[in-house]
């Protein structure tokens, strides 16, 4: 499924408890960090008004335009021929579709969920034909969860299995959604992560099809055409939800020799992200300026090794990680961050000089941007730094404080400094430990440059 007209955006507000004993509270402010974020939280969400657009089959020869109306929806299929389009059939549905699907020869549209109520209701997956409706689900109905004590009993349901928001359940995050066979399929076929195993849908009847070991082993061969393709962004930036996690989950179900590799190069992922926040000590009631960041695919790649080795984590450890690490501390500052420009934070191996930055040995880089008036805060001059998934040896801390014009900007793949900025010059070396958690370190970025 390919969307043709970009979907309208979900903005999504957080706040986190971290479980460690010096921090009780993490609130969170950038949007980008909270996408990002791998921890049990509470969300509220906020959703634009559905709007016309099209969806393309995998080929790109078919397509379905979707038009909302009166919390319905019409549906209109089409063969795509050159710049013009032929309809096919249409079918009016009685919810607002999410998603949509449909099928390389035009015979099937699949949708799930409903706008604004992922998860929810009785059209969670629903199956079309040009003769109407053919069955629709609940997600209790085709993905019911078993009730093994009392305890998993009093949960709220699917709680533990995917995130949860105010009006939603993100039951498809990190799944595989396609037709099968491609060119005239007979079922619409879904893998999900917190179930390790299929679904598949029988597009004729609507029933759930039982799959035998030869339609299981199709199914994961057709799936690994796409790990392939996912696996090429593991080092991508600017994606809230990287692909290269459900392929890293998929293979590690498949548990198959040759593809413990790309788990463990995934550890070493250059995919990261950072953003502002707020954090408070224990008894404390007043929240302190805080600088965070972590990488999706390295602490999912983590665990997954962790679980595929047989490796638990310790359970009074302060961290979760099993091959990595995670540092914190204090940067003091000659000005008040997060008015204008941006702040950097390179770890940079032991062996090497601060200046100049060299981008192909920077592992580990933070920034945070202060363009938009939304972004823009006065932070103060003393801010608490969190950073997690963080590979283990021996670094020294690098900040830019980007203050004067020219402003860096997020496609370069380091700050220039110019004169007017700060950085620091502590030459401290610190060591990050796997499993561990390195703190007290206090770094000074009061060093202007072109003084």
């Amino acid at each position: 499924m390919f969307l043709l007209q970009q979907e309208p955006n979900v903005g999504f507000l957080l706040t986190a408890q971290k479980k460690q004993s010096v921090v009780n509270v993490v609130r969170f402010t950038t949007l980008s960090w909270l996408l990002a974020l791998l921890i049990s939280s509470a969300r509220a969400d906020s959703w634009r008004p559905p709007s016309p657009r099209s969806y393309l089959s995998e080929d790109g020869s078919k397509q379905v335009h979707f038009n909302p109306e009166h919390g319905t929806a019409e549906l209109v299929v089409s063969s795509i021929l050159g710049t013009s389009t032929n309809k096919l059939w249409s079918v009016r549905t009685p919810n607002v579709p999410h998603e949509i699907h449909v099928s390389d020869n035009g015979s099937n549209v699949v949708t799930t969920d409903s706008w604004a109520s992922l998860g929810y209701g009785d059209f969670v997956v629903a199956i079309y034909s040009k003769a109407g409706l053919v069955t629709n689900y609940s997600l209790e109905k085709f993905a019911p969860l078993s009730r093994r004590s009392p305890r998993d009993a009093q949960l709220v349901p699917y709680e533990e299995k995917f995130t949860h928001s105010t009006s939603s359940r993100w039951w498809t995050k990190n799944s595989f959604q396609f037709f099968h066979p491609a060119l005239h399929p007979t079922n619409f076929c879904i893998w999900l992560p917190w179930r390790e195993s299929w679904t598949a849908f029988d597009l004729r009847t609507g029933s759930i099809s039982h799959l035998e070991k030869p339609g299981i082993d199709a199914l994961n061969s057709s799936a690994l055409v796409l790990v392939n393709n996912d696996l090429s962004k593991t080092n991508s930036s600017g994606m809230f939800s990287n692909p290269a996690i459900r392929a890293l989950k998929f293979l590690a179900w498949l548990r198959r020799p040759e593809h413990l590799p790309h788990l463990q190069t995934a550890l070493r992922s250059r995919t990261f992200r950072a953003g502002m926040g707020a954090i408070s000590s224990d008894g404390s009631s007043t929240a302190k300026p805080a600088f965070f960041g972590m990488s999706e695919i390295r602490a999912t790649a983590d665990q997954l090794l962790a679980n595929w080795n047989g490796i638990q984590s310790d359970s009074k450890s302060a961290t979760k990680a099993i091959h990595l690490g995670e540092v914190e501390g204090t940067v003091v500052f000659a000005k008040p961050v997060g008015l204008k420009g941006s702040l950097h934070l390179y770890l940079l191996p032991e062996d090497q000089k601060l200046e100049p930055l060299k981008p192909e040995m920077l592992e580990h880089s933070f920034s945070e941007f202060f363009e938009k008036p939304y972004e823009q805060a006065d932070r103060g001059r003393r801010i608490h730094f969190d950073l997690t998934s963080i590979a283990p040896g021996d670094y020294r801390i690098k900040i830019v404080h980007d203050v004067a014009p020219p402003f860096a900007s997020r496609s370069d793949p380091v700050c220039e400094t110019s004169a007017g900025d700060y950085i620091s010059n502590d030459a401290q070396i610190i060591t990050v430990s796997a499993g561990k958690r390195t703190t007290g370190i206090l770094i000074n970025c009061r060093t202007k440059i072109g003084q």
